[in-house]
């Protein structure tokens, strides 16, 4: 979020008090003259929820060694900036040109920007502007009083904040697919493991 912050302020050129950083209830406090950008939302990217723990990378001399990973937790989240200026029009041209800041630069890695601002972003953000219904517009806006205010609404989705390094894990060497067999078959993972049982019972074994 200060991230996000820092960053127009630096790109619309703004004052220290010309945006802020807090709930949607400051402004029916009326403590808000300006930019306000407020969190609205959480949620955990479920597409990468399932990523593997362990993976296999090749040595400098040749062998495999299988390595255990907890994956990075990215996140989505939802967020608004209401414009509160002045006038009503002055709103309009910051939205205007909030909406054009962030349509040529809908993502920001981290390293890219310290030469301009000092706070950096955690992971890899990508701005995706979202259109919300009416009844979704007023469910908000009640939080602020029920006055509406011009706004956008961005899903910052992939956020992955830091993970621990990776350490080896221990092969599973001594399955016995089948009791009938001599020797025990040796794993390099247990996704190795399930991908032999799949072969052999597609097979008939």
């Amino acid at each position: 979020m200060e991230f996000l912050s820092d960053t127009l302020k630096y790109a619309l050129e703004l004052d220290e008090n010309d945006i802020s950083v807090d709930s949607l209830q400051v402004l029916q406090e009326g403590g808000i003259d300006g930019i306000l950008l407020s969190l609205l939302n959480i949620e955990e990217e479920s597409t990468l929820k399932n990523s593997p723990h362990h993976f296999v990378k090749e040595k400098d001399n040749g062998e495999k060694e299988l390595l255990h990973q907890i994956p990075p937790l990215s996140l989505n989240l939802r967020v608004v900036f209401a414009f509160n200026c002045d006038n009503y029009i002055k709103s309009i041209r910051k939205l205007s040109r909030t909406a054009n800041y962030f349509h040529q630069n809908s993502w920001f890695a981290p390293g890219e920007t310290q030469d301009i601002i000092q706070t950096g972003p955690p992971g890899k953000l990508i701005m995706d502007m979202e259109s919300l219904s009416l009844e979704q517009l007023n469910h908000i806006w009640s939080i602020s009083g029920g006055v509406h205010y011009p706004a956008l609404f961005y899903r910052v989705r992939l956020i992955e904040l830091e993970q621990e390094e990776a350490v080896e894990a221990e092969h599973v060497e001594t399955v016995k697919v089948n009791p009938d067999e001599e020797e025990p078959v040796s794993f390099l993972s247990p996704a190795h493991m399930k991908k032999h049982l799949k072969e052999k019972k597609k097979n008939g074994d």
